[in-house]
């Protein structure tokens, strides 16, 4: 039976090292270098960024946001329900800084995500051919903008998604961000998304650049407006809708300290977890079984297969350690994260596992400090 399922793992990692690694070592990042516009008018953008209780990053962000040199943006800063000082602060960024425009949310609509909600007042208060959804943690250098417009002109695109640097204090949330990007990029391929004949599709709260004309013509965020995976959503019906995909990793144009430790991260993954899972703990407890055999499987069999067969094991291991590698091309982590790979996998299944339980326990989802029961995230009508 063993021997069966080292067989099993050894053709699962095949596959996905056969189908992803290619197109994995060579995916373009943010072009170094800006080309001239010429007699062509530079493109409108807006950055809408969004924030719920965010005194402490605000002011950096919506900064250096305004620090854009790009010549015709814009910034919509949405104060969502914010408890503590947050508007303020907004208010005392936009006095300084004539390109910044606040909006204040007072109360949520029956029926919406917060932070969807916040996202799509912001489209509508708008003009611009670009948009650039961004979260309020995200930093940009200067030229960032002028880069992804750069890029989405030379490629044609309608969607570009700019993966910043994460910044992380610690080893073990090193090793925890390394590992959810190699489960992320084999779970959506977003090397993949740019080909039109493949159904991989991409997004991503921290930086979705989106045509104006594609985000109208697939309802925006009303569309998604009961999903908290609302950046991953968003992608998808731009994909499926036919419009022109691109994923870029954006070198140290932007930078993002995504959890600030392990705890957070495990609060943070309770969020969207079951999003993935039709909102099933049960369904997501049942998958934990087939993520333990093939991301801690290719590891633990070094120990158990023994003789003729020891090369199984280490074949499979070195298939996933390379696919690990290629996916950390997207940070500028050490490589030697690799060796976490086995421990990282485990307690990342943990969080995962802790996440499907509370969320059961609760009944829902409780974030930003609003809960949403289960019921009402099972609502059909959102994709």
């Amino acid at each position: 039976m063993l021997l069966w399922l080292a067989y099993a793992l050894a053709i699962f990692w095949t596959w996905q090292a056969v189908s992803n690694l290619p197109s994995l070592l060579i995916v373009a990042y943010l072009p170094e270098s800006l080309s001239q516009q010429g007699a062509k008018a530079p493109p409108a953008v807006t950055i809408i960024v969004a924030a719920c209780d965010e005194e402490e990053t605000i002011v950096q962000t919506l900064e250096q946001l305004a620090s854009q040199t790009y010549p015709n943006c814009a910034i919509v800063a949405i104060n969502d329900r914010s408890t503590d000082h947050t508007g303020e602060r907004m208010r005392e960024v936009a006095a300084r800084r004539s390109q910044i425009r606040v909006v204040d949310i007072e109360a949520l609509p029956h029926g919406w995500l917060g932070k969807n909600h916040a996202l799509y007042t912001g489209a509508m208060h708008a003009q611009s051919e670009w948009l650039l959804f961004t979260d309020a943690d995200v930093i940009f250098e200067p030229s960032a903008v002028a880069r992804m417009v750069t890029y989405a002109r030379a490629n044609m695109t309608d969607h570009l998604v700019v993966t910043p640097q994460i910044d992380a204090p610690s080893l073990t949330l090193k090793a925890l961000i390394a590992f959810f990007l190699l489960n992320f990029t084999l779970a959506f391929r977003p090397q993949k998304v740019s080909n039109p004949r493949s159904r991989a599709f991409i997004g991503m709260g921290a930086c979705n650049f989106v045509r104006r004309s594609a985000y109208e013509s697939v309802g925006g965020h009303e569309a998604i407006k009961r999903r908290p995976d609302e950046d991953i959503r968003l992608g998808q019906r731009l994909k499926r809708a036919g419009f022109r995909q691109a994923f870029c990793p954006a070198r140290h144009f932007a930078r993002v300290r995504w959890y600030p430790s392990v705890s957070a991260m495990a609060r943070g993954l309770e969020k969207n977890t079951l999003a993935l899972f039709l909102y099933s703990p049960s369904l997501l407890m049942t998958a934990m079984i087939p993520y333990a055999l093939v991301y801690v499987g290719p590891f633990a069999e070094l120990f158990w297969l023994r003789g003729a067969t020891e090369w199984l094991a280490v074949y499979t291991a070195c298939l996933t350690a390379m696919l690990y590698l290629a996916s950390l091309r997207f940070t500028d982590y050490s490589r030697w994260l690799v060796l976490t790979l086995p421990f990282a996998a485990s307690l990342f299944g943990g969080i995962l596992v802790r996440a499907a339980l509370l969320t059961g326990y609760r009944g829902g989802i409780d974030w930003r400090g609003t809960f949403y029961p289960l019921s009402e995230l099972r609502r059909k009508g959102d994709s």
